[in-house]
């Protein structure tokens, strides 16, 4: 009744015409009629547990080959049921590879020649990059300027400072601070600046001499002295730290010059008052020469 033939394990329809889900390759040589997909579970779209009829091809994941899916496309890596597209890309660094293929089971990458890592990312101790011509480089760290058995930044190539130094070799001192040397604690020296002596009260000198930035009238490594010739440091302005003497120059001793603090004159003897332009009593003023001279009054 029905007509249905007496097929072989693997086969089936009624006239034994075609291989069972999960079979393929008809073949009256075969015991079993068909051969087994063997399709790889993590490889294969799922529900598609089967194959192509005659070829056999199992229906992979998007980043999968292989008849039976069951490895990686090329660039692609660690093949996983859990992911939907069966394998992620190797994700090799194209500064430091020599292409973008890995190996599919360890993820290994290709390096060039001085290049290590998974991804081929990473420079030996001492360098860093690669480079986009995939060169290492030197950190080349200031030996004065870096902490003491640091490396580094494999990546940036930034190097460890000590405290108040900065650049990317370390070898420059932070705002505010001068003269990195490598028998200093401290990395540099602070600068000090008096801001009664600096220009908008700056608190920052050059950091290779320390010299501050001084306003007019001032010198002093840290501005904090008046110039010759100049009084009163506290009583500076926007532009100007201290006041003019205005020593009488007929009435000054030649050659002297004013208290720093008081601004007071040295006076010949013969003159007296702060800026030495005053008679001493039986004394007056004779011109003589376009200078005034004081003479006893007779």
């Amino acid at each position: 009744m029905g007509g249905q033939c007496k097929c072989k394990r693997r086969v089936s329809g009624r006239q034994c015409n075609q291989c069972q889900h999960g079979f393929y390759k008809l073949r009256a040589s075969l015991d079993d009629g068909c051969l087994d997909c063997n399709c790889n579970a993590a490889g294969t779209l799922w529900p598609h547990i089967t194959c192509h009829q005659d070829s056999g091809q199992c229906q992979c994941k998007t980043n999968v080959i292989g008849r039976t899916c069951d490895r990686c496309n090329y660039g692609f890596k660690f093949l996983n049921h859990t992911n939907p597209d069966g394998c992620e890309p190797c994700g090799c660094n194209p500064d430091g590879s020599l292409h973008q293929f890995c190996n599919p089971f360890s993820g290994q990458c290709e390096c060039k020649n001085g290049i290590q890592g998974l991804l081929c990312d990473t420079c030996p101790p001492g360098t860093y990059g690669p480079s986009m011509d995939g060169v290492c480089m030197s950190c080349n760290c200031s030996a004065a300027g870096i902490i003491s058995g640091s490396v580094c930044h494999p990546v940036t190539g930034q190097c460890v400072c000590r405290p108040h130094v900065e650049g990317r070799r370390c070898d420059s001192c932070s705002d505010g601070w001068y003269t990195l040397g490598l028998n200093d604690s401290q990395g540099c020296q602070p600068c000090h600046c008096d801001p009664r002596g600096t220009v908008e009260a700056s608190a920052l000198c050059d950091k290779e001499t320390g010299q501050c930035q001084c306003k007019n009238g001032m010198e002093g490594l840290r501005c904090n002295r008046c110039s010759a010739h100049m009084y009163n440091l506290s009583s500076g302005n926007d532009t100007h730290a201290c006041l003019p003497c205005n020593c009488d120059l007929a009435g000054t001793l030649a050659g002297t010059v004013c208290d720093p603090d008081s601004g007071h004159c040295v006076c010949v003897p013969t003159h007296h008052a702060q800026d030495c332009s005053t008679c001493k009593p039986v004394y007056r003023l004779k011109s003589g020469n376009g200078l005034r001279k004081a003479r006893i009054w007779m």
